[in-house]
């Protein structure tokens, strides 16, 4: 078989083969890291990566396809519900992952959102029965509202309100969040041997997110959200005070909720930093290209925690980027207008408009 056929039969086994989506898309990566996370799963997130990597890279095509690409992707399943990260272990954390369960929440009056991962490579909706658009790493089916409720519970899917499937945090202010994690780090135990740190620099700019990571250098000074190596698995997540370039104290995340992955907490952490620098993170809002389609594409330069993630997934639709950002979502601009506020209040973005999409 050669490469093109090994792809369409790749495609046709993703449930893919009529979607117009190629292998190495959103979509293609997607359902390959969902079917791979469904024979592995509980799995450390390497072993799901490794796995895909197995078996995509002899199809590759010319271009770049990477490791951080799956692992990009598996983030995002992870913070769309279908899959779970946890930690375990006492005293040396391990990250697991495991399959989430076949949930639907409602996006709009007929549309919902599916999310969740059946063992073996079961499909979550039959292709026979179900229309299941896939756009980016989301899934979306329509349905008559009239019977969409009995239609899910027949198959197994629960019924998700929309504030219990965002699961954001409170409100709060950015002083607030940088005295809690002060306080913390100066009540913990001295950092001793650990080494390797890489930091988020807070004083480069806000739209090139992976040019802000950097080794620790002998002028540094204060506290820095930082990933540090561990003898198993990912790098962690973490918190550190710098003296001189030494560090003095470090708290891996996630510190507020033991569930969710420490990347959320260090995330948010990091935009309240950069705001309170001065240098807030940014999003851009641009005209879909279509005069006659009500709507703005939203680009995002930095990553976003979970919950953030699945209040975009309620109210647009991932598609192609531009221009450096490292993601993109379109909305009507209604949407987009309650969207900029939420995240104005809960991380402190500021909103970049191009010409032509008010």
């Amino acid at each position: 078989m050669d490469r093109e056929s090994c792809e369409r039969q790749s495609l046709h086994t993703l449930g893919l083969g009529d979607s117009g989506a190629g292998l190495f898309s959103p979509e293609g990566l997607a359902a390959t890291i969902r079917r791979a996370a469904s024979f592995l799963c509980p799995c450390p997130p390497r072993r799901i990566v490794d796995a895909v990597l197995d078996v995509l890279t002899p199809l590759q095509p010319p271009g770049n396809f990477s490791r951080e690409q799956v692992s990009g992707v598996l983030d995002l399943l992870i913070a769309g519900g279908d899959l779970v990260e946890l930690r375990t272990g006492e005293f040396r954390f391990t990250r697991l992952i495991y399959l989430g369960p076949p949930i639907y929440v409602q996006k709009e009056v007929g549309r919902y959102l599916v999310a969740g991962i059946r063992p073996y490579g079961a499909p979550l909706l039959e292709a026979d029965t179900f229309d299941v658009v896939c756009e980016g790493h989301t899934r979306t089916v329509d349905l008559d509202p009239s019977i969409a409720a009995d239609e899910m519970r027949t198959l197994g899917l629960t019924n998700v309100t929309q504030e219990m499937w965002v699961g954001c945090p409170s409100p709060e202010a950015v002083g607030s969040l940088l005295e809690r994690v002060e306080v913390r780090l100066g009540t913990a135990a001295p950092a001793g041997g650990v080494t390797q740190l890489k930091v988020l620099d807070k004083d480069t700019r806000v739209t090139y997110y992976k040019g802000r990571w950097r080794d620790l250098r002998a002028t540094d000074n204060g506290d820095f959200v930082a990933r540090r190596p561990q003898e198993f698995g990912s790098d962690l997540w973490c918190a550190v005070r710098v003296a001189d370039g030494v560090p003095c104290k470090v708290i891996d995340f996630p510190i507020d909720d033991p569930l969710i992955p420490g990347r959320d907490e260090a995330w948010r952490l990091q935009a309240a930093i950069d705001a309170s620098g001065g240098r807030s993170q940014q999003l851009r809002l641009r005209p879909v290209g279509e005069p006659q389609v009500d709507g703005v594409v939203i680009d995002f330069f930095s990553p976003l925690p979970g919950w953030a993630e699945r209040r975009l997934q309620l109210v647009g639709t991932p598609v192609s980027t531009e221009a450096g950002a490292l993601f993109s979502f379109r909305m009507g601009s209604a949407a987009a207008t309650d969207l900029i506020q939420f995240f104005h209040q809960m991380l402190w973005m500021v909103a970049q408009v191009e010409e032509g999409s008010q």
